[in-house]
């Protein structure tokens, strides 16, 4: 699937410990399709911006820069994230014993999951 000129996506992943919303802005998406119909790949390109949405969260996660590719594992989950050019993100961490918020900004940022 291609789509381009203002493009706005939405998606979402459910879990048993969390439902993960996540929407994209920018100016072309580009979306692969596994043969059991996951998602493969999404990329985004040109001031492309997400915000991640937990349910049991009450932060948002950001990440803004020119291109995003998403890679996503053979049950359609998030995989990994990198974003290139000016990019930025912020994610907070929580654990049993302790909470953070990382910030990252670079050429090039790279995220597993």
């Amino acid at each position: 699937m291609s789509v381009a000129g203002m493009t706005q996506g939405k998606y979402r992943e459910f879990s048993k410990k969390d439902t993960m919303i996540t929407h994209l802005y920018g100016d072309s998406m580009y979306m692969a399709m596994n043969d059991s119909g996951h998602v493969k790949s999404l990329s985004v390109f040109r001031m492309l911006k997400a915000n991640i949405l937990l349910r049991q969260s009450v932060s948002a996660e950001r990440g803004i820069g020119k291109v995003m590719a998403i890679a996503f594992n053979a049950h359609g989950d998030v995989d990994n994230v990198k974003v290139w050019g000016n990019a930025r993100s912020v994610y907070h961490i929580a654990d049993n014993k302790s909470t953070g918020c990382n910030t990252a900004s670079g050429d090039s940022v790279f995220c597993c999951f």
